[in-house]
């Protein structure tokens, strides 16, 4: 599964995932009519942690503790404060990657679990 951008006319920007441009723009709920809003699409190799948070609706803080505890991954760094003093959108995913991460993380809160951060 792809990744894409729908840029819109009024210059917003919005992630869609499918097999291509046209089942990503139907999985993002949209139908032909809505097509006359849109100003470009591009396919992107991968995703920053803050495109993830949106794109999922929880904050980045949130993104990198799920990130670390769903797939405990080392390279984010030993400890939240490193991570965050890194800028985070130069911390990207791959889009297969991306993809399998917020479906996680979406089934996770769906099944009314939350996320730990110690930070609130």
């Amino acid at each position: 599964m792809k990744i894409f951008r729908l840029n819109w006319l009024d210059g917003k920007a919005q992630l869609a995932t499918g097999d291509d441009i046209a089942e990503a723009f139907k999985n993002a709920g949209y139908g032909g009519g809505a097509i006359r809003a849109l100003d470009w699409y591009d396919e992107v190799p991968s995703v920053t942690f803050s495109e993830i948070a949106e794109q999922i609706g929880i904050s980045i803080t949130e993104t990198i503790f799920a990130f670390r505890g769903l797939f405990n991954n080392p390279k984010l760094g030993e400890g939240l404060h490193e991570f965050r003093h890194q800028n985070p959108d130069e911390n990207r995913l791959p889009a297969d990657e991306s993809n399998t991460f917020v479906k996680k993380v979406k089934t996770y809160l769906a099944e009314g679990k939350k996320i730990f951060n110690p930070c609130k």
